[in-house]
């Protein structure tokens, strides 16, 4: 019901500028067959057409992320680099960001989860979500007593940091 093309939206958006005389968003959001969120939206401002898309992304960063994703970047990474969120992206592109970890990938993850790295540390480095990764090395991970212990040496490294004055 939401997903409208921009031309339909700016006929929504007109309607909703005749019919509004005070009613509930939710109740002209069931007229025009948007969501009462857009409705709110559309009553503190008028959308500029030209420079935005639909759900106010602006086309460049829409154009930047679909090549960083036909690139093969997944979607946290685009959503990092763009700053578009993760599920916009999956909204907007579909099936983009799915690809096969190769051997050589697994490989790695392998020898970093030898090293002694997270999985969140591992997702940052490689670009593998951390699910991918639990999935394939499952109880691999670090454990509550090692979360605590490396937040424990982080905030003592801080610490002495600011006792040093870096």
């Amino acid at each position: 019901m939401y997903n409208l093309e921009q031309d339909e939206y700016k006929l929504a958006y007109e309607w909703l500028q005749e019919l509004d005389e005070g009613q509930p968003a939710s109740h002209l959001a069931r007229i025009i067959g948007v969501s009462p969120k857009t409705v709110t939206r559309w009553r503190k401002f008028e959308p500029d057409w030209e420079t935005r898309r639909v759900g106010r992304i602006p086309q460049e960063s829409l154009t930047e992320a679909e090549k960083l994703l036909n690139a093969g970047n997944g979607y946290a990474a685009t959503s990092r680099d763009t700053g578009i969120s993760c599920s916009a992206l999956m909204r907007r592109f579909p099936g983009k960001a799915w690809k096969a970890i190769s051997d050589d990938q697994w490989m790695k993850i392998e020898e970093y989860l030898d090293e002694g790295l997270s999985y969140a540390e591992i997702e940052r480095t490689i670009g593998v979500s951390v699910d991918a990764i639990a999935n394939h090395f499952p109880g691999r991970g670090w454990n509550p007593e090692q979360i605590i212990e490396h937040a424990r040496a982080i905030r003592d490294f801080n610490k002495n940091m600011r006792k040093v004055g870096i």
